[in-house]
């Protein structure tokens, strides 16, 4: 079983403007994907970023993932799982810089990296 980082982040309405946040944050544009979990995607030559507009995770190891509304998840295509930290802490640091989303950074959905929370909401 690989490694996986996760971003939960809320609030996931207004779609477009997640999405297009998401994009910013990864520097490439994300695409829809068709019908499946994965509602948006992109590839960045040696990972993907995948975006799930909603999930069933319930609190686990302390997290309280339904808290949050959507999801970002990073898969290095080579199992870097060193590169594949790099790229999701990239992208939580990115969003975070927006001020505008609260999140959870986590490995393997049991162990929590980062958090951040919006100043307005602080």
């Amino acid at each position: 079983m690989s490694i996986t980082h996760t971003i939960f982040i809320s609030p996931g309405q207004p779609v477009e403007r997640l999405i297009s946040d998401i994009g910013s944050a990864c520097g490439s544009l994300l695409h829809v994907k068709t019908p499946g979990y994965i509602d948006y995607s992109v590839s960045l030559g040696h990972a993907a970023v995948e975006v799930e507009l909603s999930h069933d995770y319930e609190e686990d190891h302390g997290i309280r993932f339904e808290d949050y509304d959507a999801l970002i998840t990073v898969r290095d295509f080579d199992s870097d799982v060193q590169r594949q930290e790099q790229i999701a802490a990239d992208i939580f640091r990115n969003l975070t810089r927006l001020d505008t989303y609260r999140m959870v950074l986590v490995r393997d959905f049991q162990r929590l990296l980062d958090s951040a929370t919006p100043s307005r909401l602080r």
